[in-house]
């Protein structure tokens, strides 16, 4: 597996009408928990840390975050040209695409059925975009 380019792009990009647009994570355990959040260029995944007051954009502290492994700030997706992208932000216990391990600092592309493991909480990831009514 390759990681993507890493180029300013995604950060100048601005979509046309971003407004229902979201990224839906489903969270790999017995119940299969699904997160849904809007969506427009970039989100930070991890876990609130009261004593420290961090805050990442989607905490996963009531899916057992802490107890699994994720970080405080554990990696960014990102969404670019109809791709979504995933970023490891250094975490302690790193971040796999199907059992491949990401190197921190950059950024790998994502395709329907990707099983994504942060430390050890598994999860895939997709963005659906609700005014066409298809998944990206």
């Amino acid at each position: 597996m390759k990681p993507a380019s890493r180029n300013t792009a995604h950060s100048q990009a601005t979509p046309t009408d971003n407004s229902s647009r979201r990224l839906v994570l489903q969270i790999l355990t017995p119940r299969k928990r699904m997160l849904s959040v809007p969506f427009s260029r970039e989100l930070i995944v991890g876990r609130v840390d009261p004593r420290e007051q961090t805050q990442p954009d989607i905490d996963l502290t009531s899916v057992k975050a802490e107890e699994s492994g994720v970080s405080r700030f554990h990696a960014r997706f990102t969404y670019q040209e109809g791709t979504l992208y995933i970023e490891d932000m250094g975490s302690t216990n790193g971040t796999r695409i199907n059992g491949f391990d990401l190197v921190a600092g950059k950024s790998y592309r994502l395709t329907p059925g990707d099983e994504i493991e942060l430390g050890s909480l598994r999860l895939t990831a997709q963005v659906i975009t609700n005014d066409k009514r298809r998944r990206q």
